[in-house]
């Protein structure tokens, strides 16, 4: 189960720009139906966790095909479609999750290690370098990259540990993602048809709108992505109207 948004996580958002989101602010923010999951490509990846019962806490190991990671770094894609969501959702709108069950595909993503829980008995008497490998080997099984920070140096070294480390892992990001190039601010107006929301996410529904349909969904697709700065034609060249 994942566990509420923290105050370090709290920390790490302040600190980063908003097309790296925290998944814990999302399921606070949005229910549960709303998360990023990691899908483990069908493979089954031995991961570890504590087990409560009774109060008592236990180291636990388990098998499993996804995961919730903190942080996910998102392309400018699945930004933009992302802060049209957000929206909708701050304005009470009906919404369509097109990350629900499939999550954040990018594939980088961002651990924060608590100096409790990933220490001496809950990782079974490994070294701080053992465990992180053990973590990195877990995403890497999976075809995801991963970015490991510490909460001490969060709150106590951010400038001078963990800016550098952030800095490296998006660059190389980058050569693999096309990350936003700036904050993209989205009214839920620009979406505020349940056809324009629903083609996003499903393919099937698209098809059965009529062709009038498809056409003010293409007007309205049009005006969002230019005003987040995506250069569109005018209707002459087959695009929306202008």
């Amino acid at each position: 189960m994942k566990m509420p948004y923290t105050e370090l996580e709290k920390r790490f958002d302040t600190l980063t720009p908003s097309w790296i989101a925290s998944t814990g602010r999302l399921i606070e923010s949005f229910g549960k139906s709303f998360s990023f999951v990691v899908p483990f490509k069908g493979r089954t990846v031995k991961k570890a966790s504590v087990d409560s019962v009774n109060g008592v806490k236990t180291w636990r190991t388990f098998e499993t095909k996804s995961a919730v990671p903190d942080f996910v770094v998102m392309s400018e894609d699945a930004y933009a479609a992302f802060s049209a969501m957000e929206a909708r959702c701050r304005d009470g709108q009906e919404r369509v999750n097109p990350f629900k069950m499939m999550g954040c595909k990018t594939g980088w993503y961002i651990e924060l290690l608590g100096s409790y829980y990933h220490s001496g008995r809950y990782v079974q008497g490994l070294s701080r370098e053992e465990h992180e490998k053990e973590v990195r080997d877990a995403y890497a099984s999976a075809g995801a990259q991963v970015l490991l920070l510490w909460e001490e140096d969060v709150w106590e070294r951010w400038e001078e540990t963990c800016l550098p480390k952030l800095n490296a892992f998006l660059s190389t990001a980058a050569e693999d993602l096309v990350l936003p190039k700036k904050e993209i601010v989205v009214r839920s107006s620009d979406l505020a048809t349940i056809d324009v929301w629903r083609s996003l996410s499903d393919s099937e529904y698209w098809r059965g709108l009529k062709e009038e349909n498809r056409t003010a969904v293409v007007d309205s697709l049009c005006r969002l992505y230019r005003g987040l700065g995506f250069s569109f034609p005018g209707r002459a060249h087959g695009f929306g109207r202008f």
